[in-house]
Order: C-alpha cells, then structure tokens, then sequence
C-alpha cells in the first residue's frame, strides 16, 4: 500500500510514510529495506522524475519518492532499515610489526569478500585486531579465508560470529541530538551493539539478534514510526 518506516512484519505500529526523498529511499533500500530495488529509486533521481509507490488492488493513498523540497511534513529521522544478511570476521593478536596484516588482506582479496566495513583496534604497541562485516552470502569464502589465515598465522585468533544484524536509523537529520536518543535506549535497555558505522544519512549498529526485536521496537516508540 506504500512504504513503511519499518517493515510491519517486525513492528506492526508502522505508519506509512506519505513521502520520501530520493537520497532517505536509495540509502534505506542500500541499508536492507526491501521495498524499493535501489536502482529504481537511482535512475528516478537522476532523471528528476518522481516515483509513486501504492497497492494496485486498493484504493488507498500511496509513497511518493520525490525531491526534499517536495516534503511537507520533515522528519529527522525516516526510518529503520535491517539487515538479517550481516556476519563479522574478527582476526586477533595479529602482530603490528610484521607482515601479519599485508597476509590477511591479500588472502581476503583472494577469496573476494564483499567486505562492508573495516575496524581496526589496537591492543597494546605488540598487537592489534582486525574486524570485517562480511555479507552471510560468502560463508563458504570465510570459512576458507579462516583457514587459510590461520594456516599461515599459527599465532592469531581468527573467528566468525554469525548471529548479528545491522540496524539502521536513517534520516536527513542524523545529529547529536538523535544519536544521544539511541545510545539512551542501549544504556535504560541494557542493550549491547559490537560496532557502529554512520554515512551522511543514517547510523547502523551491529547488535546480537537477541536484542534485534526489542531494539527495532524502542526505536520505533521513540522516533514515532
């Protein structure tokens, strides 16, 4: 019937958006919503020609997809996009000055991992981490890749954690002022995420699919999608 601030099926108060701007459309479809295929919503853009999204079986109001000044009603924050299709690679003890980390790369590049975000903690001034979000479609890659790094790096701890997903609060206005909002409902909820990643429109954490439901819901009261 149009497009929702968060898939219904997981947070059943929902209410459909009237409007959206092309750039909130491209990086929620980009960030898991699959509503929208993001190439559609791309050559829309470009062509400066709007998109109207709606049932064509009921005669109910629709989404437009459309310019920013075309929307009447702003919003911060749009809404949530999940990603089910997340998996971390995590490679500790790797030692800072040697070749440990060219090794891990270049066999990673091997494999040829869609590697979405790269993170990189330093132990001490001996040691450091590496942690990649892969997608759970390459698993027969980084099982390979888990073998082959440790085959090579007898001394690194090298593992996958499978049963996470990313949550993504999307909006044109991602400030300070959202972002203290959320990490309120991690510290009132006791909620844990593994990491954080933002872009010019959203801020995605990655959290353990035990708190995915309770977190899709707060998010939701608490920015009224």
């Amino acid at each position: 019937e149009g497009i929702y601030p968060v898939d219904p099926k997981l947070y059943p108060n929902a209410k459909k958006i009237d409007s959206i701007s092309y750039k909130e459309m491209i990086e929620m479809s980009r960030l898991g919503a699959g509503v929208m295929e993001t190439t559609s919503v791309e050559i829309g853009y470009k062509n400066n020609v709007p998109i109207y999204v709606a049932s064509s079986s009921k005669d109910t109001k629709g989404t437009y997809i459309t310019e920013n000044k075309n929307i009447i009603n702003y919003k911060s924050v749009i809404g949530i996009a999940i990603d089910d299709h997340t998996s971390i690679l995590t490679i500790k003890d790797i030692l800072s000055k040697s070749n440990d980390i060219s090794t891990v790369f270049e066999i990673l590049s091997n494999e040829n991992l869609e590697i979405k975000i790269i993170n990189q903690i330093v132990s001490d001034n001996e040691h450091t981490s590496l942690s990649f979000v892969v997608s759970k479609g390459d698993l027969g890659c980084v099982d390979k890749a888990i073998y082959e790094i440790k085959s090579k790096l007898n001394h690194v701890e090298a593992y996958e954690d499978l049963d996470v997903s990313t949550i993504s609060v999307v909006g044109k206005g991602i400030n300070y002022h959202v972002i203290n909002k959320i990490f309120n409902i991690f510290k009132e909820n006791n909620i844990n995420f593994k990491q954080v990643f933002t872009s010019e429109l959203s801020i995605s954490f990655i959290v353990d699919n035990k708190y995915k439901q309770r977190f899709i819901e707060l998010l939701g009261n608490e920015f009224d999608l």
